[in-house]
C-alpha cells in the first residue's frame, strides 16, 4: 500500500479484504492515500454472528463495521460490501437485518450475492445438514435451504437488480433518499420497488 500510495498515477487499486483484521497503523497507513487509489471489497457476508460461525469465520459483525466506519471516515477509499444470500442457518427475516445494517453504512457499493456451492467445497459437503438444494449447472447456484425457500430467494433476486440498478449506479442518490424515508427499512424500500417493476414487466425489458 505504502509503495502504490507514493505512485503517480491516476489507476484505481482494487482488493478484497478482511476488515475486521485491519491494524492501527495500517488505517494510519491509508489515510495518506489520495482520494480513489483505492477501493476495498469486504466480503460480510451476513451480519449473524452465528450464521458467520457456520460458515467458519470466526469474526462477529460488529468487528467489521467497526473497522468500516473507521475507513469510511477517512474519505478517500471506495467500499464494496458484499452479502450472500443462502448460507447455513439464515432465513428470510435474518437476510433481511443483515442488509438493512449493512445499508446503515452507505458504502459505495452493495452486493448482493447468492451462495454457490462448488465442488470440493465444505459448504457442498454440507449440503444435506442444511437442506441446501442446489443448481446442477456451473456455478452451482442455490435454490433453496432448510430455512430459506425457492420462492423467497426470487424475492431477494429482485432486490438485488433494484439495488444494482438504482443505489450501486450512483444515478439515483437524491432521489433514493427522498424515497428511504417513506419506508421504515431500506429493503422493503427496495423489494417494493422490485415488485412494482415486475408487475409493470420492466424485468423482461
Amino acid at each position: 500500500w505504502d509503495f502504490l500510495i507514493n505512485q503517480d498515477t491516476i489507476t484505481q487499486f482494487h482488493f478484497e479484504i478482511s476488515a475486521d483484521i485491519l491494524n492501527d497503523e495500517e488505517i494510519k497507513l491509508l489515510s495518506k492515500a489520495p482520494k480513489g487509489r483505492f477501493r476495498f471489497e469486504v466480503g460480510v457476508q451476513t451480519t449473524n454472528d452465528e450464521v458467520l460461525r457456520n460458515i467458519n469465520r470466526f469474526v462477529n459483525f460488529s468487528d467489521i463495521k467497526e473497522k468500516v466506519l473507521e475507513l469510511e471516515s477517512l474519505k478517500n477509499i471506495d467500499q464494496h460490501l458484499d452479502l450472500i444470500a443462502g448460507l447455513p442457518g439464515e432465513d428470510y427475516e435474518s437476510f433481511k437485518k443483515s442488509f438493512n445494517e449493512v445499508y446503515e453504512i452507505h458504502p459505495e457499493e452493495i452486493q448482493l450475492g447468492f451462495l454457490k456451492l462448488l465442488k470440493g467445497s465444505s459448504m457442498r459437503e454440507d449440503a444435506d445438514k442444511y437442506g441446501m438444494e442446489y443448481s446442477p449447472y456451473p456455478p452451482y447456484e442455490i435454490l433453496k435451504t432448510d430455512k430459506l425457500s425457492y420462492e423467497e430467494l426470487l424475492k431477494l433476486k429482485k432486490v438485488e437488480e433494484m439495488v444494482d440498478k438504482y443505489y450501486n449506479s450512483l444515478k439515483f442518490k437524491f432521489i433514493i433518499k427522498y424515497f428511504e424515508n417513506k419506508f421504515d427499512k431500506p429493503f422493503e424500500f427496495y423489494y417494493s420497488l422490485g415488485m412494482f417493476f415486475e408487475k409493470q414487466g420492466y424485468f423482461s425489458k
